[in-house]
């Protein structure tokens, strides 16, 4: 599954944690690699509590459009409080990395029908909400790669 090996790319750069390049971003690499796994285990929280019954299907062009791109646009949202890190640590990026693991494996014994209420594309079956946990975490793991980039070159 290709969330288990954005996790795994995503631990590699624990050793950078600190490293930050206000070229790119105003957080540094550690508060995008915590961000990204808080994103994951609330994402497979959610689903996992879900009732397939409650889902409704609801049309979002925002959601085709990234979904067809497989891209999420850089400075267009800010994340919602309850997965933005406040006081981000390695020992909290570790925490959170067993998490994220444990989260990812869920999705192989998911029903297909559970869901996740996201604040702006509605209800995501599990299938979907995996497709989104992929992208936003490949949107992240870019800007960390930019941010880890010496020679970085902003037009």
């Amino acid at each position: 599954m290709k969330l288990i090996s954005q996790i795994a790319e995503l631990e590699k750069y624990i050793e950078h944690h600190c490293e930050i390049n206000l070229k790119v971003s105003s957080a540094p690499v550690g508060w995008h690699i915590e961000h990204s796994l808080m994103v994951v285990s609330g994402i497979t929280y959610h689903i996992l509590k879900s009732n397939p019954k409650d889902y409704k299907w609801q049309f979002s062009l925002s959601k085709t459009i990234i979904f067809l791109t497989r891209k999420i646009p850089r400075g267009k949202s800010k994340a919602p409080s309850l997965v933005n890190p406040k006081e981000y640590s390695l020992d909290a990026i570790q925490d959170i990395l067993i998490k994220g693991k444990a989260s990812a494996e869920k999705y192989h014994s998911m029903d297909k029908d559970q869901f996740f209420l996201h604040p702006n594309f509605g209800n995501l079956k599990s299938k979907d909400a995996l497709k989104l946990l992929e992208i936003h975490t490949e949107h992240h793991l870019s800007i960390i790669q930019d941010i880890l980039m010496k020679n970085l070159c902003v037009l």
